[in-house]
């Protein structure tokens, strides 16, 4: 199923649905296609430890933690990110999160806290793609 969607330069063309930019879909390249991308450009695949294979999705990977690993689509072998990674990640949020409070506390004003929301995607950006993703510890 797809959707019409107006590209970059105002014309009418056909756009991807998101669940198939998650779910890794074949359906609706032409659709890439038509608006100047190309099908391994829409969708960014990470390294499995195991085959070193780029096939685990980024929305794979985001979400991978040691009771929900990412499997890899080629071995099928259970791969996740440290907790360290997430961590960081929590900690930078926070503390970004009071830098925003305490400058709409001494401004008065409260769009400041709307800075929060690119504070997280930068730090989940930083420290959680940009990990590794480590081999499953235990079965």
């Amino acid at each position: 199923m797809s959707s019409i969607g107006l590209s970059r330069k105002g014309k009418l063309t056909l756009v991807k649905p998101v669940m198939d930019l998650i779910h890794g879909s074949s359906r609706g390249n032409v659709a890439l296609y038509r608006t100047g991308l190309k099908p391994e450009m829409s969708k960014v695949f990470h390294e499995c430890p195991h085959c070193h294979q780029k096939q685990i999705s980024s929305f794979q990977k985001l979400f991978s933690v040691s009771f929900s690993p990412a499997i890899c689509p080629v071995c099928k072998q259970p791969s996740n990110v440290p907790i360290v990674h997430g961590l960081m990640t929590l900690t930078a949020w926070i503390l970004l999160t009071w830098l925003f409070i305490g400058l709409s506390i001494m401004a008065g004003m409260s769009f400041f806290l709307l800075g929060t929301i690119p504070a997280f995607i930068v730090c989940v950006d930083r420290y959680l793609l940009k990990a590794p993703l480590v081999p499953r510890e235990f079965q």
